[in-house]
């Protein structure tokens, strides 16, 4: 959905290089971003990185559930650094498993907001278990801070 808008302007411009960013600085396999609609349970995979993250976000829209549904109706980052963990599993069960089964052991999710409103999500993904091998917030480098929106989103946390 390249053509969301926001004060007349494309909200994503750019958001495949900034999904991009965001694998460097932090040092996963995969990424993508979601927008999301609170009131029809509506989501629209703007970008992936690849069918494996294309995949990961498919499964949490199917299951109704996982870290990026949670991070977007909590308005909270969600960092999962072992999808095998017992917590994960009591509340994500079906999303962990299947996860798992597609290759994917640990996930990152920064929920992103425009105006002070949610909108969407970005999706890190990583083959191995283990924290992101970067400290630095994607957030930080404003990786979903696109220059041409009138008032820039941020992430929410």
């Amino acid at each position: 959905m390249f053509g969301a808008r926001a004060g007349g302007r494309a909200v994503f411009t750019g958001v495949g290089r900034q999904c991009e960013t965001a694998m460097r600085m932090t040092g996963v396999d995969r990424a993508a971003a979601a927008l999301l609609t609170s009131r029809s349970r509506m989501r629209d995979l703007v970008y992936t990185t690849n069918p494996v993250a294309q995949r990961i976000d498919e499964l949490q829209f199917t299951l109704g559930e996982g870290p990026c549904l949670d991070a977007y109706s909590e308005a909270r980052v969600h960092m999962v650094s072992d999808l095998r963990h017992s917590e994960t599993f009591a509340r994500w069960p079906g999303f962990a498993d299947a996860a798992i089964g597609v290759g994917v052991h640990a996930v990152f999710v920064f929920p992103i907001a425009h105006a002070g409103r949610p909108l969407g999500v970005l999706e890190l993904y990583r083959a191995t278990a283990g924290q992101r091998s970067h400290p630095r917030d994607p957030g930080s480098a404003g990786v979903l801070d696109p220059p041409d929106l009138p008032v820039p989103p941020r992430l929410v946390r």
